[in-house]
């Protein structure tokens, strides 16, 4: 009967590593709107990265009130 050793450990995964949980939405936008967005991030208290304004303007957009 063949024996396995305690210390075996898993090969690392090739490749680059992952960054976070949450899937990716990539998109290109024209650089008007990007600075529309950077403009925006600018005058929040906490000054977020151009992804998190993205995010938080999106989160706005689908929170709104539809108008009648």
């Amino acid at each position: 009967m063949k024996q396995v050793k305690d210390n075996f450990r898993a090969t690392k995964k090739r490749g680059r590593p992952a960054t976070g949980m949450d899937p990716v939405l990539p998109m290109r936008a024209p650089k008007e709107l990007i600075a529309r967005v950077e403009d925006w991030a600018q005058k929040q208290p906490d000054k977020p990265s151009r992804s998190e304004a993205a995010r938080r303007l999106i989160e706005l957009a689908l929170n709104l009130k539809p108008k009648r």
